[in-house]
Order: structure tokens, then C-alpha cells, then sequence
């Protein structure tokens, strides 16, 4: 059974914690346009904006029932997660669940309050859509490739 929240992480494994942390802290006003855009296009099938970084850094959907199968797969591990997706106001704040490199499932979620709010941070935007995630993909690899 893989190891979710084990406090002995080798190097690698804390620096794309780290690395993702300061990305999100240096682009929020970014992020909550676009995890705001998400939450408007997806309300369906609600879920949060993702960082996924195998094979590349990317951005993704995780949908909730996605998340929630995988927490059935791992034994309820990650039932945490489902709770804050759960109790998440998008109108007011901004959830990314970063996707590890390691061994086995490795998570890390970031909970924000941006001011402006998400809504101003989209109205206020010049680029929203595809334009504006791959903008802020651009902006993670580049910022990524500093680390390297």
C-alpha cells in the first residue's frame, strides 16, 4: 500500500511540494481566474484544478468522482481530501490538488482566499478559456525549469 502522508520524504519528493507552493503563492491572482472558469464550465461535475507532474508538469480536471474512486482504491486515505473539495466555496476560495512524482499516489493540496475574489479575478482578466491555461502552463514549467 503506498505511503500518502509519510513525514520521510526524500528530497525529490518534498522539492515538487515546495516547488509547487511557491508557484501557486507567486501566481494566485492566475490561478483563481482559472480555477474560477473551471468551476463555471464544469458545474456538472464539480472538482478542482489540478498540477499534475508526471510526465511533465501540466494542469488537469480532478473531478470529485474521479478523486472518490481513487479514495476507494486506497482504502478511505484520502477521504480528508473529499471533505475539503466538499466544504469549498469556489466564489471565495481556491483549491489545487498537486499530483506528485514519487513513489506510489502523492498528493498536496493548497487552500487560498485571493483578494480579489476568484469572480473579480476572472472579470477582471484580459485572456480567460484555453488561451489562459496554457498562459499559467507555460508559467509553471518555466518556473519549474529554474529548480532543475
Amino acid at each position: 500500500m503506498p505511503e500518502f502522508f509519510s513525514s520521510k520524504l526524500d528530497p525529490t519528493e518534498q522539492s515538487w511540494r515546495q516547488q509547487l507552493e511557491l508557484f501557486v503563492e507567486s501566481h494566485k491572482p492566475e490561478l483563481a481566474t482559472l480555477a474560477w472558469g473551471l468551476a463555471q464550465h464544469s458545474e456538472a461535475e464539480p472538482g478542482v484544478l489540478g498540477v499534475d507532474f508526471q510526465p511533465t508538469p501540466h494542469l488537469v480536471f480532478c473531478s470529485v468522482a474521479a478523486i472518490a474512486e481513487l479514495n476507494r482504491k486506497v482504502d478511505n486515505q484520502i477521504q480528508e481530501i473529499l471533505g475539503i473539495i466538499d466544504a469549498n466555496q469556489p466564489e471565495e476560495e481556491v483549491l489545487i490538488l498537486g499530483l506528485g512524482t514519487g513513489k506510489g499516489f502523492e498528493f498536496k493540496l493548497i487552500q487560498f482566499k485571493p483578494e480579489p475574489t476568484p469572480p473579480q479575478c476572472y472579470e477582471q482578466s484580459l485572456i480567460n478559456g484555453e488561451a489562459h491555461l496554457q498562459q499559467i502552463e507555460q508559467q509553471l514549467n518555466q518556473y519549474l525549469s529554474q529548480w532543475s
